[in-house]
């Protein structure tokens, strides 16, 4: 939690109902006086409650206090006026009572997590030094009501929140309101904890990086050979417009770069794991690392590796819901004859598309595109998936990458017929 903050050239200070700001200028002087850069004490009680204090953060024209009740916001009492011991106002907000988790500033915003931990919060001003909440995950609530451990906000190179949750899994938020762009995601991380098929994230911080990009640290739990193990992972920006041989499309991995080699070392980390590997170019799936090496097959060699367990990504559409002649077709049957999938640099091979029929998913046939020397091409385009459905179908595709290589795709068009 953050009970500490700077604001208007003083250092702030919470402790249970109090908030304690330092004089003007000087961050060490907290004595108590009656002019105006003078040291400040302010008793947090108002609405007839007296809510613990859980955090403070600096924002535009006042001083945020974050309480089990909701959000205050502390000021000068007059507008543009400043903060002092004798001018001050203690507005109360339409907000949700707030989690002992230190909230972050997503710029046009805060982000923080309500009291119960299950769902998080937006705050935005709506006037001078009045503010209001909306929970940003109605749509996807299902995700942070897996309980909120921590929050982290990227900048770079997309405005992205990430959030432990407590079943391990690591949730993310696009955050970017300009482009009306909102959405929420989970991550499953590879290896697995104490029955799970995944790893544990247990925490997640934002650090500028040197080439231009934030940096997303993450403490990762796995059992590695039936001994708890704990590592410090850094996540890799999103593939774009890069060479294949770079692109590092794998959990808790290396990179070994030199000469052409047939074992690698140094994996003493995922001794007896299943790791899977993109040897320059061509992808090896399911190999098995013993006394810290792996060895590629059939005495192949490679001048570039990148060597980790394996990364999955899956995307599962919900049932198709567009205008009919009179209102939804959800609920109605529609059979799906194909989709079109918008790609960006992706390995086709990599994709498997399955469709829902008669309440099962089944694959379907994917168009792929292999090289003649076996390494993985990357394709830009649309590609058509062609489906065997039928009206017993409710529309949903399943999408999923197995492959350590990237694969990003821009857009998803059904084409399908429904019921009247």
């Amino acid at each position: 939690m953050s009970r500490a903050a700077r604001y208007e050239e003083r250092l702030a200070f919470s402790r249970k109902f109090s908030v304690y700001a330092s004089a003007t200028g000087d961050f060490d002087n907290f004595a108590l006086g009656e002019e105006d850069d003078d040291a400040l004490e302010f008793i947090q009680a108002g609405g007839g409650q007296a809510n613990d204090i859980v955090w403070i953060a600096e924002s535009d024209g006042a001083l945020l206090i974050g309480t089990l009740g909701g959000v205050r916001a502390l000021s000068g009492s007059g507008i543009d006026e400043a903060l002092t011991p004798s001018s001050f106002k203690n507005r109360r907000s339409r907000t949700f009572g707030c989690a002992r988790i230190r909230p972050v500033d997503a710029g046009q915003s805060f982000l923080y997590v309500t009291r119960s931990r299950r769902s998080i919060a937006e705050l935005t001003q709506t006037s001078a030094g009045r503010f209001s909440s909306e929970d940003i995950g109605q749509i996807s609530e299902h995700i942070a009501k897996q309980g909120v451990v921590e929050l982290a906000f990227q900048t770079d190179p997309d405005p992205m929140l990430w959030f432990p949750l407590e079943n391990g899994e690591l949730g993310g938020y696009t955050h970017q309101p300009s482009q009306e762009v909102r959405g929420m995601h989970r991550h499953r991380f590879g290896g697995a904890f104490a029955g799970a098929t995944w790893a544990v994230v247990e925490s997640a911080v934002a650090t500028p990086g040197q080439n231009g990009v934030d940096d997303i640290w993450l403490i990762v739990k796995r059992t590695i050979a039936g001994v708890t193990k704990r590592y410090i992972e850094i996540m890799t920006p999103p593939f774009e417009y890069g060479a294949l041989d770079d692109a590092f499309q794998v959990d808790c991995g290396l990179t070994y770069a030199g000469a052409a080699v047939n074992v690698v070392s140094g994996l003493g980390h995922l001794n007896g794991q299943s790791v899977d590997v993109l040897a320059s170019g061509k992808v090896y799936r399911g190999l098995t690392v013993a006394a810290g090496q792996v060895t590629l097959p059939g005495g192949a060699t490679a001048t570039k590796w990148q060597v980790g367990l394996p990364c999955q990504a899956q995307a599962d559409t919900l049932e198709l819901d567009v205008g009919g002649q009179d209102g939804s077709i959800v609920g109605r049957r529609k059979k799906v004859a194909k989709v079109i999938l918008s790609l960006l640099e992706a390995d086709t091979t990599g994709l498997e598309v399955q469709s829902l029929i008669r309440g099962r998913w089944e694959a379907v046939r994917m168009p792929s595109m292999v090289a003649p020397d076996g390494k993985a091409r990357l394709y830009t385009g649309n590609v058509e998936v062609p489906i065997d459905d039928s009206w017993e179908g409710q529309g949903r595709v399943r999408i999923r990458h197995v492959n350590p290589t990237p694969c990003t795709i821009r857009a998803f068009t059904p084409v399908f017929d429904a019921e009247p």
